[in-house]
């Protein structure tokens, strides 16, 4: 089994699952299976039934394991190894086929000479024994990937030679459309391991007590690179994430306020994100760092929730005075989701409306999802459907499209593998 120990630091820092997995295959039977399977093990999986929406998904989730159906009727999983060799990824992947041993064997190969981190295949139909093995190896081979050793004159040299950047998720407005905000991701190209998302290097950063570093450095790119879309966007909001260790440095208020003034930006466009567990875990001197922001006119918000946000709701106005909350629509509105998830999240907005706290849906993967939350009051929301996360350069050209104020503008999957924004 993984050992999820070694990714608290993640969770706290970054709100991410501690192990992130792709299940790619146009049966339903069988992705509900080996997702149930995956569940065993402390494992999430995002479910995708139409290979064509894989590249979106991957920028959009970054897996760690990947459980891929090479015979697919509208791309075959050939295709899809290629697109992971060109994205150079450290995904541990399993091809779990119905396609006959000769073309499995084929595409494993394939698999090796593309630098894959490809295991040993499992056929068709499952034999769950032989498949939990398979997992069960695949966890062990991820908690043996070993992780970032940084150093404090490592992170000052990666903010010199300007190392850490930004992509952004644009966050639309549900009900006009019209582009709201943007949420920062941090990205670090390294010298020796490559371009790194942030889970693989904030929790050693976390450990080290270093976070402190970057957190001003990320504002400050937060706020040069989103200044330059006002004459698109002139009220945009930018949103960074904040971790619980850095709520408890007393200067860390003054540090970011002289951030915003050196910068000529308003405290009100900036929109720290703490984890959802906040409102309950939230010591003396977190609360009373949050508040002299709070006070200086910086947002909050609360993300990414699923059902326990009504616990949330219900204290969070006495502990975290909160701008907006963030629920992620895959985990409430799924592909099978019931009447009962679906009033669930009615009463969710319908509570944080109550309390002058807007509802940011994250995830939103498809058409059907973005118009029922318009339909049930939703506020905001951002997600793969709408735009996958880009660099500021392809996020001008994005916010510079003609007309913003209908979805049906914005870049769909298909049109990402065509346009000038493509992401291979």
């Amino acid at each position: 089994m993984v050992d999820l120990a070694r990714f608290v630091n993640v969770e706290e820092v970054f709100n991410m699952n501690a192990l992130r997995a792709l299940i790619v295959d146009d049966d339903a039977a069988e992705m509900e299976v080996l997702r149930k399977l995956l569940q065993t093990f402390g494992i999430t999986a995002s479910l995708i039934d139409d290979p064509r929406d894989f590249p979106t998904a991957y920028h959009a989730f970054m897996p760690e394991l990947i459980l891929l159906e090479l015979g697919m009727e509208k791309i075959d999983g050939i295709e899809l190894l290629d697109f992971l060799g060109k994205q150079a990824s450290r995904a541990l992947i399993v091809i779990v086929s119905r396609s006959p041993e000769s073309i499995v064997n084929v595409a494993h190969r394939l698999g090796r000479e593309y630098g894959l981190n490809i295991a040993i295949p499992v056929a068709k139909p499952i034999d769950v024994k032989v498949l939990r093995e398979r997992i069960s190896e695949c966890c062990r081979a991820v908690d043996a990937i070993p992780e970032l050793r940084i150093t404090e004159v490592e992170i000052s040299d990666a903010i010199a030679q300007e190392q850490f950047f930004l992509d952004y998720l644009p966050k639309v407005d549900l009900g006009s459309c019209a582009v709201v905000g943007v949420e920062g991701q941090l990205r670090w190209q390294h010298p020796k391991h490559g371009k790194i998302h942030a889970e693989r290097f904030l929790a050693p950063l976390a450990s080290a007590g270093q976070l402190d570093m970057i957190t001003n450095h990320i504002l400050a790119l937060a706020i040069q690179d989103t200044g330059n879309w006002c004459e698109y966007v002139p009220e945009l909001s930018v949103s960074i994430k904040l971790s619980l260790a850095s709520l408890r440095n007393p200067h860390l208020p003054e540090r970011l306020e002289r951030t915003v003034k050196s910068h000529h930006c308003e405290p009100g466009a900036i929109i720290f994100e703490v984890m959802n567990h906040f409102a309950q875990t939230a010591d003396n001197l977190q609360n009373e760092v949050m508040t002299r922001l709070l006070l200086m006119g910086f947002r909050f918000s609360i993300g990414e929730l699923g059902p326990q946000i009504y616990q949330l709701l219900g204290s969070q106005r006495q502990n975290v005075p909160a701008a907006e909350i963030k629920v992620d629509a895959s985990a409430i509105l799924g592909r099978r989701s019931s009447d009962f998830s679906k009033t669930s999240i009615r009463t969710i907005i319908s509570v944080a409306h109550r309390v002058s706290i807007k509802v940011v849906a994250t995830n939103i993967a498809d058409d059907a999802t973005y118009d029922w939350l318009a339909d049930a009051g939703c506020d905001f929301g951002q997600g793969p459907h709408i735009c996958p996360a880009l660099p500021p350069e392809r996020m001008t050209q994005w916010l510079a499209n003609d007309d913003l104020s209908h979805l049906d503008r914005t870049l769909t999957p298909e049109q990402l593998k065509t346009s000038d924004l493509d992401l291979v």
